[in-house]
């Protein structure tokens, strides 16, 4: 992996002099290059003219404070790195500048000199998330045939909320740490995706990554895959086999569902991560390994401990860095770049034009619970890419899971109702949009989908440019000028 810190200009804004020349001279000696602002508004200029990736910045500079920042570090890039340092550390500005978007809340200690690790150890972190996002983007932009096809490439991590930005660090410490991790989150979060992470930007990525899912195996064939078995050791056993703990030596092995382990499996497991020991199936003898383990459930597993279904001292074991997989209900405001990055995927894989996605229809999306989370949003941009045949998906071209059950709710309790030729139906039972108004609608979020593009509306509508122009002027819609 080429150093990232090549390509990488810091900028360090502090209002005492003394602290931005040690800390220039700290990263300066690292490897990086630096520029130095003694102000927020100085920092702010140099911001509007050139493009710093990582900004450290102490929080009080004796005017507009360094979350004042933030805005125009996102407003280059929005994976952009800030790190806040301060001498007055509290849980309410700690707790409002990562809120706010900061990459890291740095306390300063009396001696500057005893922050160096720290300091340098969130710029690398930083650097790992910028490469991280690096890589996300460029996986989006593939256009060409010759890639790698999608069943074969990892899928990425996509989102620039708040709670993934939360995430995105939280990958970083992972992957710059040499500890067992814990995932923890609802199915279809992304837990796997999150592992692999973790791997590819820790120290690991050239070592094995192995994985098993310990929920779809049996205790006798979970114990065969992960310590091995010796021939003879069980009907079927024709000749000796490597289990996956050897397999991952020197690397990572990734138990996905551990919370779905027996508590004789969690025995055994426990003696291979505290012993670096294993015993394959049939065999007297030990061997040593030496693995790190990634583990994720979707198991609540310390309601687990408390019911005895799982042990208390393989969950600490494994929890020695724990990360939490946010629903995607908690982060909506990445659902626009999830859809398009899905809609992507599934035109890539079919060889189609991406579809388009109305206002209406990205609303109804935004505004789902979304039970299954990412994997079920997945699915269900690609059932309505099957099934719809025009270019704009609609709304009503997602089949939710929470539409069906309110319709089928309601067609079990209300009862027909039979109008009588003295009935009246009632008023709100009479549409409030006529044919025209929604036929309108419909016209003036195609002509916002496509920028105005008069040719390519007329084209997704299914009319000719004139009848286009002519409806326009009915509906009153403006045309933002000729094409």
């Amino acid at each position: 992996m080429s150093d990232p810190k090549k390509q990488i200009e810091i900028l360090v804004v502090d209002d005492d002099q003394p602290t931005a020349d040690f800390v220039s001279a700290l990263l300066t000696k690292n490897g990086f290059r630096t520029t130095i602002a003694n102000s927020a508004a100085d920092a702010v200029s140099l911001l509007r003219k050139r493009t710093f990736p990582i900004v450290v910045s102490d929080l009080y500079l004796g005017g507009p404070d360094g979350r004042t920042l933030i805005p125009h570090v996102k407003a280059q890039r929005p994976e952009g790195v800030l790190i806040l340092m301060t001498g007055q550390a509290g849980i309410e500005s700690a707790v409002g500048a990562l809120r706010e978007g900061a990459f890291e809340y740095l306390s300063k200690e009396n001696d500057l000199h005893e922050m160096e690790g720290e300091l340098l150890g969130s710029v690398q972190r930083g650097l790992l998330h910028l490469a991280y996002q690096k890589d996300a983007l460029e996986k989006d932009s593939k256009q060409n045939s010759n890639s790698v096809s999608e069943d074969d490439a990892p899928k990425a991590m996509v989102g620039t909320s708040p709670r993934m930005a939360k995430l995105y660090r939280l990958i970083a410490k992972a992957a710059v740490s040499q500890g067992n991790v814990l995932i923890s989150g609802e199915s279809g979060t992304g837990k796997e995706l999150i592992a692999h992470a973790i791997h590819k930007y820790g120290e690991m990525e050239s070592k094995p990554f192995v994985m098993v899912n310990c929920g779809t195996l049996t205790e006798t064939l979970l114990e065969s895959e992960l310590f091995g078995h010796v021939k003879g050791a069980f009907t079927g056993a024709i000749g000796n086999k490597k289990g996956l703990f050897e397999q991952a030596h020197g690397g990572i092995l990734f138990l996905d569902e551990i919370g779905d382990t027996s508590p004789l499996m969690q025995v055994k497991l426990l003696r291979a991560i505290q012993e670096g020991e294993i015993r394959p199936v049939g065999s007297n003898e030990t061997k040593r390994v030496q693995v790190r383990i990634i583990a994720a459930t979707h198991r609540d597993l310390e309601a687990y401990i408390r019911q005895n279904l799982f042990r208390e001292d393989l969950y600490f074991r494994l929890r020695v860095f724990h990360i939490q997989a946010p629903p995607l209900r908690e982060r909506t405001e990445d659902i626009p770049e999830l859809v398009k990055y899905f809609i992507t995927r599934a035109s890539r894989s079919t060889g189609s034009t991406p579809k388009l996605v109305s206002e209406g229809a990205m609303d109804e999306l935004k505004n789902y619970s979304w039970p299954g989370n990412v994997r079920e949003l997945e699915n269900a941009i690609e059932r309505a890419i099957g099934m719809t045949a025009g270019d704009v998906l609609m709304p009503g071209d997602f089949e939710l899971a929470s539409r069906q059950v309110e319709s089928e709710n309601s067609s079990e309790t209300s009862a027909p109702t039979v109008v009588g030729l003295d009935a009246t139906p009632k008023t709100e039972d009479v549409p409030t949009r006529s044919l025209e108004q929604v036929e309108c609608q419909h016209i003036a979020e195609v002509l916002k989908l496509v920028y105005y593009n008069k040719s390519k509306a007329a084209k997704i509508l299914g009319i000719d440019r004139g009848t286009l122009y002519n409806k326009a002027q009915q509906c009153k819609i403006p045309l933002r000028g000729e094409l």
